[in-house]
């Protein structure tokens, strides 16, 4: 517990800087509400999008780019929901990270649609290749056209970095 304690905050700084995130926000490509069908024409899941398969590769590449210690400021911003509100925490998240020295990347392990813009995310924070949250949980947004890490998601990890204290932006 210590340990976690200790290396909690490079992780969030790292997932600041890299990209993390919760919360819920709209868009969905292509439109949230199916094309009408016709006869012999596949319906779609309103509990997933159009395409899951293409929507898992593009969350999966996003939440490893978002959490890779050597994703720029603005990069993370981009993957992230509402990141260009969220300088303060991402910065934050940053100074951690340097602090630390820890070399932070993620595993995706499970992704599940809820509905056509929203996944529940199942991943391993790692320090290199040593698991620091073997099995973390985070929600990824589809906005504007992009798959991205939640701000809630982002938020928990911060606030868990800054022991409970606010972070601006979160």
């Amino acid at each position: 517990m210590i340990r976690l304690r200790a290396v909690v905050p490079g992780l969030v700084l790292a997932a600041l800087v890299s990209a993390c995130g919760g919360g819920s926000s709209g868009g969905a490509k292509g439109g949230s509400t199916p094309p009408p069908t016709t006869p012999g024409t596949p319906q779609v899941s309103a509990t997933a999008p159009a395409d899951p398969t293409a929507a898992k590769a593009e969350i999966k590449a996003n939440w490893t780019k978002f959490y890779a210690y050597k994703t720029t400021p603005a990069q993370a911003a981009a993957l992230l929901e509402d990141g260009d509100q969220m300088s303060g925490a991402l910065a934050f998240a940053r100074q951690e990270q340097a602090k630390s020295h820890i070399r932070q990347n993620v595993q995706v392990k499970v992704i599940t649609f809820t509905d056509a813009t929203h996944a529940n995310v199942t991943y391993a924070l790692l320090n290199g290749n040593t698991a620091l949250l073997p099995s973390a949980s985070g929600v990824a947004v589809f906005v504007d056209g992009t798959w991205k890490v939640s701000k809630t998601s982002f938020c928990t990890l911060v606030l868990l970095g800054a022991n409970g204290k606010p972070v601006p932006g979160c």
